[in-house]
């Protein structure tokens, strides 16, 4: 009962590992306990007595080690594929299917082996295959996980741009170099037309004739007029052309025309009762997306840029600044901007957020003094580079320390001082600051979804549910004058927050946006921008 309760109260909101995990932990302690004592006649006992569940239990470190490759390489590999009932039966299957050859074939021969190990002899060929198998398929996923590159940083994103597939602008150059993912495109000079056709101011005079050929036995005589040739014939006068109306001038893209455009979309979206059949991408390929995007420009060394783009030798400089949520606006910075004219730079900490705090482990285990480490750099970096402007986004709601204990009920206060001291000392810094507000969590969709693609409550959020944070966040913007986006005005409507807009998953876990939803935010930021003059 405790196992089973675990797996309905442990969700993508929950603390774990924490004080939660005594939860399965301790059933299962007491499960084992029941199993190991003289009470051999017990329900437990003689369930986990039956050969099935014992052949499970001595398969079960392979197939600890098979199943999440399998479930991570399914939608990168198989066209199509959706998480559902059945993908999830065949899946669980072939993860047994698999564990039961690794254990036969390569766990049993090593632990038969003993210390003075004759490799030709004592293993199989079949074993050796086996075994090169298995490593190949974990290393396969290794490199899908990681974007193909099986580097921490530096590895290209999937594409955000519609219709999929690689995108080098998304392609962040190796940390200390910055090499132009593509050259710029050159416009040809049109070259003057090589026939001479009279011009209208010319033609259109009165003294104007038509030139005749002299035959060449013409006399020279005065009296002898020129006849002209038979072929040669009179070219009519050019009647000058209208000087054309000019065109008016089209009447430029104002960001709140975006915004009310935009908004339908939303409003659209409140309406969604289920998940649409053409949604992109689907869920089933949600959580690829971490171990690409977070593999790439996450967890770099503290001191150090996570991920650049575009030119070194670039006319303007952008900095994007924060934690996971920084990261997962990348794309929206860069369709924004565009990779000619702009080097982007990467500056981001796992958990580190704007304030000017310490975070505090979610799993209790202490402090992360990595943290300030990180942030004092960074300002030193930006003051190096005076960029044009800084990118800033986090999430606030991070645990964070007091002492050497965690803040517990004091965090809004500390949270709320340090984002004070933070932007003092950022706006100096840099030319422009622009910083995006914190988007409203909600349920994961490959959580919240029922039966038949049915949208539960769970997936959509409420406005409410951190406004007194964002109300925070942008009033110490206005003190700094630092412009500052309301997420709700882009991603809620009549207070709801859905968890789809214009066919697309906004999260991949309930917070952090997928590629391809913070891609189509860019017209939107690009227009931000320039009604600031920002950019």
């Amino acid at each position: 009962a405790g196992i089973a309760a675990a797996d309905l109260l442990i969700g993508p909101k929950t603390a774990f590992p924490g004080a939660i995990a005594l939860l399965p932990t301790v059933s299962a302690a007491l499960l084992i306990l029941a199993g190991s004592s003289n009470a051999s006649i017990s329900a437990s006992s003689r369930i986990l007595a039956l050969r099935p569940v014992v052949y499970i239990g001595k398969i079960s470190f392979s197939i600890y080690l098979i199943h999440w490759p399998l479930i991570t390489l399914a939608p990168l590999l198989i066209t199509g594929f959706e998480s559902n009932l059945a993908s999830q039966a065949l899946l669980f299957l072939a993860s047994i299917a698999l564990a039961s050859l690794a254990y036969h074939l390569v766990e049993q021969p090593f632990r038969r082996m003993g210390k003075s190990i004759d490799f030709t002899k004592r293993l199989s060929p079949l074993g050796w295959i086996s075994g090169a198998a298995v490593a190949g398929l974990l290393a396969f996923a290794a490199f899908a996980m990681t974007g193909g590159t099986l580097a921490t940083t530096g590895s290209p994103f999937i594409s955000a741009a519609p219709g999929g597939g690689g995108d080098s602008k998304y392609a962040p150059s190796p940390a200390g170099s910055a090499t132009p993912t593509s050259s710029p495109t050159s416009i040809p000079t049109a070259s003057p037309s090589a026939s001479a056709t009279p011009s209208p101011s010319s033609s259109a005079s009165p003294s104007a004739r038509p030139s005749v050929s002299a035959s060449p036995s013409a006399s020279a005589s005065p009296s002898a007029k020129p006849k002209p040739s038979p072929s040669a014939k009179p070219k009519p006068t050019v009647k000058p052309k209208p000087t054309p109306k000019p065109k008016p001038t089209p009447k430029p893209v104002t960001y709140k025309s975006l915004l009310d455009a935009w908004q339908t979309k939303v409003v659209s979206a409140v309406g969604l009762t289920s998940v649409p059949d053409n949604l992109n991408p689907p869920i089933s390929s949600l959580l690829a997306q971490r171990g690409v995007q977070w593999a790439q420009c996450m967890d770099a060394q503290v001191r150090q840029i996570t991920c650049q783009y575009g030119p070194a030798n670039a006319s303007h400089t952008a900095v994007i600044l924060g934690d996971s949520y920084a990261l997962a606006i990348y794309p929206m910075v860069i369709e924004a901007l565009g990779l000619t004219d702009w080097h982007v730079i990467g500056l981001n900490q796992r958990e580190c957020m704007i304030s000017n705090v310490v975070p505090w482990s979610w799993t209790g285990a202490g402090a992360d003094l990595n943290c300030p480490d990180h942030r004092a750099w960074v300002n030193t970096y930006i003051a190096q580079i005076h960029p044009d402007l800084v990118v800033l986004s986090d999430q606030v709601y991070h645990p964070i320390a007091n002492g050497n204990q965690d803040a517990a009920g004091a965090h809004d206060r500390l949270w709320a001082v340090g984002l004070d001291q933070a932007l003092a000392a950022l706006r100096p810094l840099a030319k422009n600051i622009v910083y995006f507000g914190l988007p409203t969590s909600q349920g994961a969709l490959t959580d919240c979804v029922g039966s038949g693609g049915k949208l539960t409550a769970g997936c959509t959020s409420s406005t409410e549910t951190y406004s007194g944070y964002v109300s925070i966040q942008k009033q110490f913007a206005d003190k700094y004058n630092i412009p500052f986006i309301e997420p709700n005005e882009w991603l809620c409507a009549y207070s709801k927050c859905p968890p789809i807009i214009d066919n697309t998953p906004v999260y991949w876990d309930g917070a952090h946006f997928t590629q391809d939803f913070a891609a189509k935010l860019a017209p939107l930021f690009a227009a931000f921008l320039r009604e600031h003059s920002l950019i």
